[in-house]
């Protein structure tokens, strides 16, 4: 994989911000919704449930995208030099 260029990366970091806004919200008020139409709420618990499951659909959200966000920048390979190939490579004789 090539080296990203400075426009690259700033557009999926730009992207990644506006997923990190806009998905948390989705989660909430789709959950929200989901759950008051297919349990309609009896009592205040039933309520109070349906705002914990739409709580935890945004945090599971943003860990998510964190988590996706996280794995493409560590297995970008223009992270890795080949000064650090090459050291790696002299570490591994010197164990041996």
């Amino acid at each position: 994989m090539p080296a990203l260029s400075e426009g690259r990366i700033a557009s999926e970091f730009f992207l990644v911000s506006i997923c990190m806004f806009t998905l948390p919200f989705g989660a909430f008020f789709g959950t929200k919704h989901l759950v008051q139409t297919q349990y309609p709420p009896v009592t205040d618990w039933d309520n109070l449930f349906a705002i914990y499951a739409s709580v935890a659909a945004s945090v599971l959200t943003v860990w998510i995208i964190i988590m996706l966000y996280a794995f493409r920048a560590f297995n970008d390979e223009s992270n890795y030099t080949s000064d650090d190939v090459v050291q790696d490579s002299q570490d591994d004789k010197k164990e041996d």
